[in-house]
């Protein structure tokens, strides 16, 4: 009995030196907890509804919700690190058949600059510069370069409230290329999460405007509806 108090003592004065509660749920166990782990279930694949490839990893469960806007709006490593290994995973099952190319250029969804400045930091192309570096590390036989060519060109609304139409609408005609891009190489948009999929047509139809090849986008999260659709 006496040990087993000292022991709760110990593991009592330890946790107030040294936090170990779960960073999406709190819960007492480790920083990332076995149910929060089991939520965010990995699995990258090619997923449907689009006329041009996606593929994404993890179901848009409320644990994803949490991870990503913990990565995006409060800029936490550990999150965005999660956010960024899906992203590596669907990027290499775009490729993986993909043997004549040699180099890919890895376009981010732009954000608004209002939202820029809220979070000091551009999240998704963030995102796609580490993403490229570590495909860089681990792959000999494909080049991946990080190219913020898109731009926002009319004010678009928070699109979380919207229906799909409404999410058409708002972002129709919304990018444009800003950068001359001196590559034939193909290209991988690169976005956290595919609902209705208006983000990813509108950049699909920017880029092809200015005849840019596209291979396809990679996201790290898709909604259920989604990850059904094949």
């Amino acid at each position: 009995m006496l040990l087993k108090y000292l022991d709760s003592i110990r593991a009592g004065l330890e946790s107030l030196a040294f936090d170990s509660s779960c960073i999406i749920c709190g819960s007492i166990e480790s920083e990332f907890c076995t149910r929060c782990r089991a939520d965010w279930r990995s699995n990258p694949r090619l997923i449907g509804g689009e006329r041009f490839p996606v593929c994404a990893s993890v179901p848009y469960s409320e644990t994803a919700r949490t991870i990503v806007l913990s990565a995006k709006e409060n800029g936490v490593k550990f999150t965005r690190d999660l956010v960024v290994t899906e992203l590596c995973g669907a990027i290499r099952v775009l490729t993986r058949e993909s043997k004549w190319i040699s180099k890919i250029n890895l376009v981010p969804i732009p954000s608004s600059r209002k939202a820029r400045a809220r979070r000091g930091f551009d999240f998704i192309s963030q995102v796609t510069n580490i993403a490229a570096k570590e495909l860089n590390a681990d792959n000999e036989s494909i080049r991946f370069f990080a190219r913020p060519i898109l731009s926002i060109t009319k004010r678009v609304v928070d699109q979380s409230g919207l229906t799909e139409l409404q999410r058409h609408e708002n972002l129709l005609g919304a990018f444009q290329v800003v950068k001359r891009l001196n590559s034939t190489a193909p290209i991988i948009i690169i976005d956290d999460v595919i609902t209705t999929g208006s983000t990813l047509r509108e950049a699909v139809r920017a880029l092809k405007e200015r005849n840019l090849t596209v291979l396809g986008a990679a996201t790290a999260c898709a909604s259920q509806r989604r990850l059904l659709i094949r």
